[in-house]
């Protein structure tokens, strides 16, 4: 994964977890790299509702539905499941491993 995609996917992930308001633009994502230098996996995770809340914020539309059926393929089925960074990434590398696409 490059870089780039690094952040723009933390992004994404800090916006379903609530700590940001929009999704960012380019020149947005270069001060977002400044600022969580010493962000901890550990640390962080999302919740259902965290997809259910914020899927607007990420997508433009307001479904519950499809965030509910994001967050079980993130959980792998599993209900009151915590989806880590690590697993968040792991779910959005294919799409942006250009060897996967067909």
């Amino acid at each position: 994964m490059h870089v780039n995609q690094w952040w723009f996917a933390l992004n994404t992930f800090r916006t379903l977890e609530g700590k940001e308001k929009k999704v960012k633009d380019a020149k947005e994502i270069e001060n977002l790299q400044q600022t969580v230098q010493t962000y901890s996996e550990t640390n962080i995770y999302l919740v259902e509702s965290n997809f259910v809340n914020n899927f607007k914020v990420v997508f433009g539309e307001d479904c519950p539905f499809f965030g509910k059926m994001l967050y079980l393929y993130m959980a792998r089925g599993y209900d009151r499941s915590k989806i880590s960074l690590l697993r968040f990434v792991e779910c959005l590398f294919p799409l942006f491993n250009n060897d996967n696409r067909q």
